[in-house]
C-alpha cells in the first residue's frame, strides 16, 4: 500500500487526475487501513532495554512520543476533507470559484 501511494499520489498531483470508477474504493481502503493501523499501534507492545513491555499505558506513551503525530498526518485523508472545486462550479463576481 505503500509504494502504491508513493506512486499514485504524486503522479495524482502532477497530472491533475482524479481517482475514478474502482480506483476511489481501492484509495478508500487503503486510507482506512493506515488509519486502523494507529490504532493497533495503541495496543502493540514494545521492547524497552530487552523487556517486552505490554502495559497499555506505556505503551501509549511511548507510542505518542514516537511515531504517533508523523502517523497521523501521514494517515490522514485529506482527500475527503478537502474537496478541489470541478469546473462546473459556481463562478464568484471576480470569477473566481464560490466556495460556500
Amino acid at each position: 500500500m505503500i509504494i502504491y501511494q508513493s506512486i499514485v499520489i504524486p503522479f495524482r498531483l502532477c497530472f491533475e487526475k482524479e481517482a475514478e470508477g474502482a480506483w476511489i474504493y481501492l484509495e478508500t481502503m487503503i486510507d482506512i487501513c493506515f488509519m486502523l493501523d494507529i490504532f493497533v499501534q495503541f495496543n502493540t507492545g514494545f521492547y524497552q532495554q530487552g523487556k517486552l513491555i505490554n502495559n497499555r499505558r506505556e505503551i501509549i506513551i511511548n507510542y505518542t512520543k514516537s511515531w504517533f503525530l508523523i502517523d497521523l498526518v501521514a494517515s490522514f485523508p485529506y482527500n475527503w476533507v478537502v474537496q478541489e472545486p470541478g469546473p462546473d462550479a459556481p463562478q464568484g463576481a471576480g470569477g473566481e470559484r464560490d466556495l460556500s
